[in-house]
């Protein structure tokens, strides 16, 4: 499946996403949740054999039905690019800022991508006449 999914099946890939989402699953319980009905077949074949009737179809759908790789391609589908990290809470940010589903300065910070951090450069020459006024934290200059 190295070519671009259909709108139909990104809409579903998404769909998948919000639905995690709305149950406060992260997207890899809802993909291990997948993966696990995958290996359950009875459930998901009533289901594509509804979804054939519905079409106009025929049961004949069934015969064809490998439930382990619609589960393999359900998980391209929904995360085609996971993150490489180990903490489940970042692994979960890094999703969720890729998706757009956070438009915030938050994930537009995780977006982005920097080369190095810069600090900011102080002038050379005095910062004004100020300095040499005294205050209470600082005794300035005597004239």
């Amino acid at each position: 499946m190295s070519e671009e999914p259909s709108e139909a099946l990104a809409k579903w890939a998404e769909n998948q996403r919000a639905l995690a989402r709305a149950l406060d699953l992260t997207i890899e319980e809802w993909l291990e949740i997948l993966d696990a009905a995958s290996h359950r077949t009875t459930g998901i074949t009533a289901a594509a054999i509804g979804a054939a009737m519905a079409r106009g179809m025929g049961m004949a759908i069934a015969r064809g039905l490998d439930t382990r790789a619609l589960g393999r391609r359900a998980r391209k589908l929904i995360d085609p690019t996971p993150p490489r990290v180990k903490n489940p809470v970042l692994k979960e940010a890094v999703r969720r800022a890729r998706d757009g589903i956070e438009t915030g300065p938050g994930a537009a910070r995780l977006r982005a991508r920097r080369d190095s951090i810069t600090t900011p450069v102080r002038g050379e020459g005095s910062i004004g006449d100020s300095v040499r006024v005294g205050t209470p934290d600082a005794p300035g200059e005597d004239s």
